[in-house]
């Protein structure tokens, strides 16, 4: 009773609404996913040219749809700064910037230049000459109402807002251990820690 009184009800009832409400907030949860860069596309003053993402399925069987990028791509573009190239997803190692992002029928075509002047920036050109780089991974979150669930559990996603785009180690077709990793889950500390206080009641 003690415990019901702290939660403010049954703690059922309680439970299937903090699960409700983390389902709600993790629309706006970052996540990645990961696409084809052909190391061919990297020059010595460290230019590339590749596909962040595509609009075809991807190993989760996900699909973003042509279009989803045209918003946060005009938000960029008023932003007047360029979209951040980073290294694993990894905040605090940028190692590039995005000179040209545009949709095309293939998906989000993306031109930049790896910042030779900064360690990290050498090391993954490096890393990609040698091949150990195969892929660029978005990192996004989508917009309330910006997908929809699909019967067999996939998404058809209309509107995506980008934060980064990275170079990552493993190419797409080996990314299914990655793709949908949400890059920050305060929702899942949160279920954990209700259920750390459910066994300690």
């Amino acid at each position: 009773r003690i415990a019901w009184a702290l939660w403010g009800g049954d703690p059922g009832e309680r439970w299937a609404r903090r699960i409700l409400e983390s389902e709600e907030r993790m629309s706006t949860t970052m996540e990645t996913k990961d696409f084809t860069f052909k190391m061919d596309d990297l020059t010595d003053e460290g230019y590339f040219t590749g596909y962040a993402s595509t609009f075809t399925p991807d190993s989760v069987g996900d699909t973003i749809l042509p279009g989803a990028f045209k918003r946060t791509l005009n938000s960029w573009m008023a932003k007047n700064r360029p979209i951040p190239v980073l290294w694993q997803h990894k905040a605090d190692e940028p190692i590039g910037a995005t000179m040209a992002a545009t949709e095309d029928d293939r998906g989000l075509r993306v031109e930049g230049q790896l910042l030779m002047g900064l360690q990290r920036a050498r090391e993954a050109f490096e890393a990609a000459k040698a091949g150990v780089l195969g892929g660029l991974s978005i990192g996004f979150s989508i917009p309330r109402d910006g997908a929809t669930r699909m019967d067999d559990g996939t998404r058809e996603i209309r509107e995506v807002k980008l934060y980064e785009y990275s170079f990552v180690t493993f190419p797409a077709n080996e990314a299914a251990i990655f793709t949908g990793i949400k890059a920050a889950q305060p929702e899942l500390t949160e279920i954990r820690d209700l259920l750390f206080d459910i066994k300690r009641e």
